[in-house]
């Protein structure tokens, strides 16, 4: 049934070569599909809200919570199984995932803190081969899921959380390239590979659409506008940080947005951002065209050493990756 599906997806795809990211056609019943996807594991995980201000207004669960959802599946009753269903996800499409994830420490931390050694790496795989076969069944799932919810805070999942959304879609690897890191899938968007589900626009000069992808430039040195993405297209692997959202509803009138993305301050999260009167993400947003890290809340913050941002929409947003 989902190879039926990839193919019916891949038909639609291929019939929409006169569109373009100025003239993308009507939002389709994929975008939507997604959406809903979205918007449905956002509510079994109860997440963050953010507001248009980009303030945290709700608080919800956090990546490695221990207690109990509510209305989750029994199967994921607890966040950080749900984030790790992410991961099992994308090990389906990229074998060795689960194996890879990291786990940070240094000799002697917890002891000796003041001498302890330099932070190292190890993964999942390496710790799993050291303990001993013979111990006590219970005392060895005790520490399997300590490790598991320690390499959850250690990995960055956002990236794992949107392909998890592609793949419950339906889409294939030829339509979406599953990724630990949103570089690796934008690039084929950038490259206009045939049969993609995406094609990458600037973010600055096309209306979103649900079902599309917003993306941003992360890190010391960020990416931070879609001339920077295109120069950089050639280079585009895991290496490169940045994030995306995906957008679950575009209301023109109101001159409003939502999108939803994983690992936002560690939460699935419900963004809510302004649109100009083209509909197209506000300016407001874009920290490429603010001087100061702060933005519009720069008074607010002036006399609060502390406060180096203040705004959690306000982003190297760069990329709309628009569903094809």
């Amino acid at each position: 049934m989902k190879k039926l599906l990839a193919s019916l997806l891949l038909l639609a795809f291929g019939g929409a070569q006169a569109q373009s990211c100025e003239q993308p056609g009507p939002p389709s019943e994929l975008g939507q599909r997604l959406a809903d996807i979205a918007m449905g594991e956002y509510r079994q995980f109860n997440g963050h809200r953010i507001d248009a201000q980009g303030r945290l207004w709700k608080f919800g669960n956090v990546e490695v919570e221990a207690e109990p959802l509510r209305d989750a599946e029994p199967a994921d009753r607890y966040a950080w199984r749900r984030v790790w269903r992410y991961w099992e996800t994308l090990d389906k499409h990229v074998p060795g995932t689960l194996d890879m994830r990291r786990v940070s420490w240094a000799s002697d931390l917890l002891d000796d803190s003041a001498n302890a050694g330099r932070s190292r790496l190890s993964t999942l795989r390496e710790i799993f081969a050291k303990l001993p076969a013979d111990m006590d069944p219970a005392e060895l799932e005790v520490l399997r899921e300590s490790v598991v919810r320690a390499t959850i805070s250690d990995t960055p999942w956002s990236a794992a959380f949107i392909s998890y959304l592609m793949d419950r879609a339906g889409l294939s690897e030829e339509q979406f390239h599953f990724a630990s890191a949103h570089a690796v899938y934008i690039r084929p968007a950038l490259e206009g590979k045939e049969g993609y589900a995406y094609r990458a626009c600037d973010v600055r000069k096309t209306a979103p659409r649900v079902g599309d992808l917003i993306c941003y430039g992360r890190a010391a040195r960020p990416l931070r506008s879609f001339a920077d993405w295109q120069a950089q297209m050639g280079a585009l692997d895991g290496s490169v940080k940045s994030h995306c959202d995906l957008v679950v509803k575009v209301d023109r009138k109101a001159a409003k947005m939502e999108s939803m993305g994983g690992n936002v301050e560690q939460s699935v999260t419900w963004r809510k951002l302004m649109l100009d009167e083209r509909g197209m993400l506000s300016t407001r947003h874009l920290s490429a065209l603010h001087d100061k890290p702060f933005g519009p809340n720069a008074a607010a913050c002036a006399d609060d050493a502390s406060c180096l941002k203040s705004d959690l929409n306000l982003q190297y947003w760069g990329v709309l990756l628009q569903l094809r």
